[in-house]
């Protein structure tokens, strides 16, 4: 696929965007994938219906959003009421991050602090995380 560019850093991998798509979400994105290539439509934005149109009427293409980093952790929240927080430690000098699950003005940690040399990276676990929350169903069990 190439050398990933500095825009392409900003939206999720296809194998995250692929687990959000069979998690339900449907946001629309700015940034697609053919298959696993990535493209970015930098100013207009293509809709989930347009990409569910497109994977329509496709042969061999399978047209799948990719989302912005940020966009996931507020579609957590928004849908999932999953609350994913990344901050820096001083005393380990590490990133790390925090899932929460907020309920009824209460929340409570769902996923104890991981740490990591760089930023994206406790991102992409916390994201990763989130992911595997709803895949073995604690959203469901927890209501």
């Amino acid at each position: 696929m190439g050398d990933v560019t500095k825009v392409e850093k900003q939206y999720v991998t296809h194998s995250i965007a692929l687990k959000l798509f069979n998690l339900g979400y449907s946001e629309d994105c700015m940034g697609y994938f053919i298959n696993d290539y990535f493209i970015s439509t930098s100013t207009d934005s293509l809709s989930a219906e347009q990409i569910n149109k497109l994977n329509e009427n496709k042969e061999h293409n399978v047209f799948l959003g990719a989302p912005l980093w940020q966009e996931v952790i507020d579609w957590f929240e928004e849908k999932h009421n999953l609350i994913i927080t990344i901050f820096y430690s001083e005393i380990k000098q590490e990133f790390g991050f925090k899932t929460y699950k907020c309920e009824d003005d209460d929340s409570k940690v769902v996923s104890d602090c991981c740490y990591f040399n760089e930023r994206k990276e406790a991102i992409l676990h916390g994201i990763c995380d989130a992911i595997d929350l709803l895949e073995n169903n604690f959203y469901n069990e927890e209501k």
